[in-house]
């Protein structure tokens, strides 16, 4: 199953695509990244005969694929990454892949890890060793979880 790993306001988070995602600005959206240089509905991500189509429905500030603005469907591939304001989002093939999720990352300050309940989990370096709650990582995640987990 193919996942986006969002990186926007120094937080990580994961999630899995089942089919269709749009990104924007409101609520309404899967992925929402609250942010004026973001439209309303930015971006859809849609698997269109096994291949995820990337397309901008006319936003303001356009998105990019790599350095590629795009103005048609273009399709994705493993590692692309898609540039919506400040966010970047990394789109990949499937779900098992090594993320690294017990390694240290300078650039971003944390690590990523597994949660008891299957949930990614992005980890400031500061809060490792103590114990947490998985919890939304920016306003539009629907995910929920109800169990603690060390923080290594």
């Amino acid at each position: 199953m193919a996942v986006l790993i969002i990186e926007y306001e120094n937080r990580h988070r994961r999630m899995t695509l089942n089919g269709r995602a749009s990104i924007g600005r409101t609520q309404n959206n899967d992925i929402v990244l609250e942010h004026p240089a973001v439209s309303r509905i930015h971006a859809v991500i849609e698997a269109v005969d096994g291949v995820y189509l990337i397309y901008d429905p006319g936003s303001k500030n356009g998105t990019l694929v790599g350095d590629e603005l795009i103005n048609q469907p273009r399709a994705l591939e493993d590692r692309d990454r898609i540039s919506i304001g400040p966010a970047i989002i990394t789109f990949r093939e499937n779900d098992d892949f090594d993320d690294a999720s017990h390694e240290l990352s300078e650039t971003h300050g944390g690590m990523l890890v597994d949660c008891e309940c299957g949930t990614k989990l992005w980890i400031p370096k500061e809060m490792i060793g103590g114990r947490g709650q998985c919890q939304p990582m920016w306003s539009g995640w629907k995910g929920t979880c109800c169990r603690s987990t060390p923080l290594l």
